[in-house]
């Protein structure tokens, strides 16, 4: 999927970037020893930025003074990614507990053209298991799927699925190896007349060996598409 990135690198475009994240409440994914942790923006400093405890908890230990952390938050839709140096993990006068980080010099922001997806036969749709809220393994099955993402369904409500929130995921495609990765959920959909979620993802950051798995089985189920009838 190509990406074309737009470079936010002046000081005062970056705090008033920062300010509209904390207004809109977007949620933070930091990346720390390839596993993802969710914070939140609390204020803006003149110098630096503080952030939220990180969840799951133990991520707080590893957001350590002075290691660079990735970032990636999401506004109106849009993917953005940056960099900051933590700086000191300290409570406030309440006694709440917060990072406090440094201002990035930079800020790109992703603006995705989607890749082309492929619809899957429902008769011939494999079942895929996912990790929701609380670790709750569940199987779902694939409605179409590209290299960027994919489209699920699972049985049942699942309102504690939350919009940015990251899942795991474990599918075997087309007779490929198995592949393991992370998802962010960026829609969420309840159809009550069939009593099903559906979940649109964006896989996360694929490893390149997962990355080679999933391109690999997205290119046999394209030649299965083009000789076959999708008709569902």
């Amino acid at each position: 999927m190509s990406e074309l990135p737009e470079v936010i690198d002046s000081t005062e475009e970056i705090e008033a970037f920062l300010e509209r994240i904390v207004l809109a409440r977007n949620p933070l994914l930091i990346s720390l020893a390839n596993e993802l942790y969710s914070s939140s923006v609390i204020s803006v400093e003149s110098d630096a930025i503080h952030i939220d405890q990180l969840m799951p908890n133990n991520g707080n230990l590893l957001l350590r003074p002075g290691r660079p952390a990735k970032i990636r938050v999401t506004h109106e839709g849009v993917p953005h990614i940056f960099r900051s140096v933590p700086i000191e993990f300290s409570t406030d006068s309440d006694g709440y507990p917060y990072h406090q980080i440094s201002t990035p010099e930079q800020i790109s922001a992703l603006r995705k053209r989607e890749s082309y997806r492929i619809p899957i036969k429902l008769s011939e749709s494999p079942k895929i298991r996912v990790w929701l809220a609380n670790e709750q393994s569940c199987e779902a099955w694939i409605e179409n799927i590209s290299d960027s993402g994919a489209s699920i369904r699972l049985k049942g409500k699942h309102e504690e699925v939350a919009l940015e929130s990251v899942i795991e995921c474990e599918m075997k495609l087309v007779e490929v190896e198995k592949l393991l990765c992370q998802a962010v959920v960026r829609h969420q959909h309840y159809q009550p007349r069939f009593n099903e979620s559906r979940l649109g993802l964006e896989f996360w950051e694929l490893p390149k060996t997962q990355a080679k798995i999933l391109h690999r089985a997205i290119m046999k189920l394209q030649r299965h598409s083009i000789r076959t009838d999708l008709t569902l």
